[in-house]
């Protein structure tokens, strides 16, 4: 007999998925891995956000994910949605295309990640936002987003 019951999704923090995220990194393609820790992912958000999800999905209810903003970057990340008490979970591979100098793969919230976008010391490249950090991150990853496939 089937319940009408909908169950808790299961919640984790930003410490769980980071460690079940570089548990698995070693399990990308030798150079997937490479591009990601150099910082070489300029238009590889689609393949390294789908690789990713393939080796991870098992282990997180994980979801690819673009802004909502009406004239988008089409930049594709990883998404972990919370709950009403929780915050969503940001996993993007390739950060660093819109955040230079930035190393590895972003893991944490969208609160998080607005964070590091405002701060007076994160260059901004690759949007026509540049200059406008806010814009920038709304048309990246946006304040709400959609789940793309």
């Amino acid at each position: 007999m089937q319940s009408n019951i909908e169950l808790p999704k299961q919640i984790f923090s930003v410490k769980e998925v980071t460690e079940k995220v570089m548990a698995k990194f070693a399990d990308l393609p030798d150079n997937e891995k490479k591009k990601i820790e150099t910082g070489d992912t300029y238009g590889l958000c689609g393949t390294f956000s789908l690789s990713l999800r393939k080796i991870i999905g098992a282990e997180l209810p994980v979801k690819t994910a673009c802004s909502e903003h009406e004239d988008n970057n089409s930049h594709t990340f990883l998404l972990i949605p919370g709950n009403s008490s929780e915050e969503d979970i940001i996993i993007d591979p390739t950060v660093n295309q819109f955040l230079k100098d930035y190393k590895g793969i972003f893991i944490g919230t969208r609160k998080g990640l607005r964070e590091l976008v405002l701060n007076p010391k994160t260059k901004i490249i690759n949007t026509k936002s540049k200059n406008n950090p806010q814009e920038a991150f709304e048309r990246t990853w946006g304040s709400t987003s959609s789940i793309s496939y």
